[in-house]
């Protein structure tokens, strides 16, 4: 028997962090994962993250934000993106910037910036 105070399944972007951010509280984790490698849906997206305010775009003269994010997604959700669909996501955007921040003082080497903005 595996005894945890957490269990994460999924070893994506999200599943990672959150055990992380769960052993750095001092919890006992595990972590499960279906698939023979770490990385869920983050293997096929290429590492990318979407995040707006980021120190990153700043130091790159991009000016974003979690507005113009937001925007961005209902935008290309054509329709199937919205405020009553996307609960936890439309919770999750004001802070992706911080989000990106926490992951570049743990460590992880960052890339170019770049700024989505939603076109008509």
């Amino acid at each position: 028997m595996i005894d945890a105070d957490v269990v994460v399944v999924g070893t994506g972007i999200a599943g990672l962090s959150a055990a992380v951010t769960a052993a750095e509280e001092g919890a006992k984790v595990v972590l499960l994962e279906k698939m023979g490698s770490v990385g869920g849906a983050s293997l096929v997206c290429g590492g990318e993250i979407l995040a707006a305010g980021t120190q990153m775009q700043k130091d790159q003269g991009i000016e974003d934000s979690s507005e113009s994010l937001r925007d961005y997604w209902i935008e290309v959700g054509q329709g199937n993106v919205n405020e009553a669909n996307g609960e936890l996501f439309f919770k999750q955007y004001p802070s992706s910037g911080s989000s990106i921040q926490t992951s570049a003082t743990m460590g992880r080497q960052a890339g170019k910036a770049a700024a989505l903005s939603a076109t008509k």
